[in-house]
């Protein structure tokens, strides 16, 4: 700027130049400063966040866990119950079959030897034999007819009562004894009502606590 053309220009020195502009660098330096400051408290932020996005994954897999756990702990032990009732049920049914069973051989037996014998005596009986034998056979077959039990009974059918927000936890299984129905229209062995997988649950991480929706 010394040059005639530039001598009309205010000459600055360079010493003082830098004195005149250093304060507005610094300020600006200072600018960064509370850039790098908020930068790094921004950056703590997003660390506390990924932070509370682990321990929330870890409380929210940790009560899933024992949720099920104590569910399949409830689900085992109305399981063993509802058999424990079939197996009485079935061996008190059992014991009565088998003697009605019993009962049938025995009039069986009962009915093939007067078969057997009206045989011989249409064979080689007397006359007054033959006339007596009707009688004897009707009055026969009569009583086996009053003697001879039915097999009566009733059959066991499992319900299984629909998972929803009420029943988690209550009893699912129940056992219904109905009667044998011998014609094609038997009721299923096992019903089920409203089956709904998918029951409703909140986790509330830093509360500590779980909330059934």
């Amino acid at each position: 700027c010394r040059m005639l053309e530039h001598f009309s220009h205010h000459i600055l020195v360079m010493a003082d130049a830098v004195k005149a502009r250093k304060p507005q660098v610094e300020g600006l330096i200072s600018s960064l400063d509370n850039s790098i400051k908020s930068i790094g408290q921004q950056e703590e932020a997003v660390d506390s966040m990924i932070g509370q996005l682990k321990e929330s994954q870890s409380t929210i897999e940790d009560f899933a866990s024992k949720y099920v756990s104590v569910l399949v702990e409830q689900l085992y032990a109305q399981r063993d119950s509802i058999c424990k009732e079939l197996s009485d049920f079935v061996q008190q049914q059992e014991k009565s079959y088998l003697s009605i069973k019993e009962a049938l051989h025995n009039h069986m037996g009962s009915a093939q030897s007067t078969r057997d014998f009206s045989r011989k005596v249409m064979e080689m009986g007397k006359d007054y034999e033959i006339l007596q034998l009707e009688g004897m056979i009707q009055s026969h077959i009569k009583r086996l007819q009053d003697l001879i039990p039915a097999a009566e009974g009733k059959m066991p059918h499992l319900v299984i009562k629909g998972l929803n927000n009420e029943s988690v936890g209550k009893q699912m299984f129940q056992l219904r004894f109905e009667p044998v129905c011998n014609s094609s229209g038997n009721p299923p062995t096992v019903v089920a009502t409203d089956i709904k997988p998918e029951p409703q649950i909140t986790v509330q991480t830093h509360a500590q606590m779980a909330t059934f929706v």
